[in-house]
């Protein structure tokens, strides 16, 4: 048995203290019926005392043995109060609505409750309002097959004393019609447990590091590939290191500038081939011998023609001796 205190599953309606087989004990009980139909009756039966007043139509106002008062109205009940009206309920309170239900407040409403609030809805829970303010002191979860949150002008979420995670079980995207920014006031990751982190812009990409570095590692590799030109510069210094090798390659040809000083070095052996090679510079130094290499044969000299003429020194004739 559901106790006062208590709201059931379901709740329909009280029973007829007229039913009780302990009420109707002759000769303790009254019973008054007009001529329409109006009925009175008042019953001292031991066990089953109560007062009903009943309306030919149906309608009943019953005092039941227990004391509690029971209502029952056909077609329709209505009350209206000129000025305050005030329930205090000690136990449960449980309306069951078969139709639709409606609540208007023509000013501001409160509603207070000392425990739980559970709200079950087997169709869809809609809320029209100027402004949605929601203040929870501990924690808050949403579960949803899918969630969608739309707003006409601005997005914010600020997790203002801790973290902000965003995790997807497949894909997680984050599109925008104008700028996309991620910033952090210390650092900002991309990171793929799995497959590979893209970064690409229909007109450009850009990194750019304010007060350090822009530091791009791979464990297996760091490919970088444009269809176009690849253009790599420092205001100061720009430095390629490898614990192996550093290779580069190209379908033309390569070139690289310096304001000042361009340095190649090697813990083993520096290789340049291609084939042609220039080096142009005024003037070239080397820290190390460099290894002979045959120079291409000079272009033939066209011939010249021979002309038949012989000219004879003159002899001079202290130089003349004949035969002694």
């Amino acid at each position: 048995m559901i106790s006062k205190f208590e709201t059931p599953d379901k709740w329909d309606s009280c029973t007829d203290a007229r039913d009780d087989p302990a009420s109707g004990i002759y000769p303790n009980y009254w019973t008054h019926k007009t001529r329409s139909g109006h009925c009175l009756t008042m019953d001292d039966s031991k066990g089953g005392e109560h007062i009903t007043m009943q309306h030919r139509g149906g309608s009943m106002i019953q005092f039941k043995p227990d004391g509690c008062v029971q209502f029952v109205s056909h077609n329709g009940q209505y009350n209206m109060v000129f000025g305050e009206n005030r329930v205090k309920i000690t136990g449960a309170y449980d309306i069951t609505v078969d139709g639709g239900g409606s609540l208007r407040v023509e000013k501001d409403y409160n509603l207070t409750v000392g425990g739980n609030m559970n709200t079950k809805i087997e169709g869809d829970y809609n809320i029209t309002s100027e402004n949605y303010n929601a203040t929870i002191r501990q924690n808050v979860t949403i579960a949803g097959k899918n969630i969608t949150a739309r707003a006409g002008e601005n997005v914010n979420i600020d997790a203002t004393g801790g973290s902000l995670s965003m995790a997807g079980k497949t894909d997680a995207r984050l599109t925008t019609g104008g700028s996309l920014s991620l910033a952090g006031s210390k650092s900002t990751g991309l990171s793929s447990d799995i497959g590979m982190v893209f970064i690409s812009g229909q007109t450009g990409v850009h990194t750019t590091a304010l007060a350090g570095q822009v530091n791009s590692m791979g464990t297996l590799g760091v490919n970088i590939s444009t269809p176009g030109i690849l253009a790599m510069g420092s205001a100061t210094l720009m430095s390629f290191l490898a614990g192996g090798a550093i290779m580069q390659s190209a379908g033309t040809f390569i070139s690289a500038l310096a304001g000042a000083a361009y340095t190649v070095s090697a813990g083993a052996m520096a290789s340049i081939k291609g084939a042609t090679v220039a080096i142009d510079g005024t003037p070239i130094s080397t820290n190390m011998g460099l290894s002979p290499v045959a120079a291409p044969a000079p272009p033939a000299l066209p011939a010249l023609p021979i002309v038949a003429h012989v000219t004879t020194p003159a002899v001079p004739s202290s130089s003349i001796r004949g035969p002694r």
